[in-house]
């Protein structure tokens, strides 16, 4: 627990040095990208309200530079506890979707990628969301 722990804050802490180095200062950058995020999972079935809030809390977070997994983890209330370390690993993880986009990967590269499309499948599991 404490080596999966370790690996979730190494991951958030690398994807507060990407959106700190970003050109332009990180609202203009991350806003556009977790809307996106947001409306891919719509796409997957999410209810908008859901997605939209779940995106706003991790986007608040990382801009204030309290990008802390196990703090967003019990924040994360509107999302089902089955899918809450998913989501989180498919917004921190170099081989994610958030990641990919403010590294200037190409939306349609992503979301042809093995990993983004893993990460997706199982974010389309919602119990008792809808």
């Amino acid at each position: 627990m404490a080596a999966v722990t370790a690996h979730k804050e190494e991951l958030a802490a690398d994807n507060l040095d990407l959106w700190e180095s970003r050109p332009g200062g990180r609202r203009g950058t991350t806003g556009t990208v977790f809307d996106e995020l947001a409306e891919l999972l719509v796409g997957e079935g999410w209810p908008r309200d859901v997605a939209e809030a779940a995106m706003s809390m991790i986007e608040a977070r990382a801009e204030l530079g309290a990008f802390t997994p196990n703090q967003i983890l019990k924040e994360m209330t509107c999302v089902p506890r089955s899918l809450r370390e998913e989501l989180l690993a498919f917004v921190s993880a170099k081989d994610g979707y958030v990641y990919g986009r403010l590294s200037g990967v190409a939306r349609r590269v992503l979301l042809e990628r093995e990993s983004v499309q893993g990460y997706l499948s199982r974010l389309c599991v919602l119990p008792n969301l809808v």
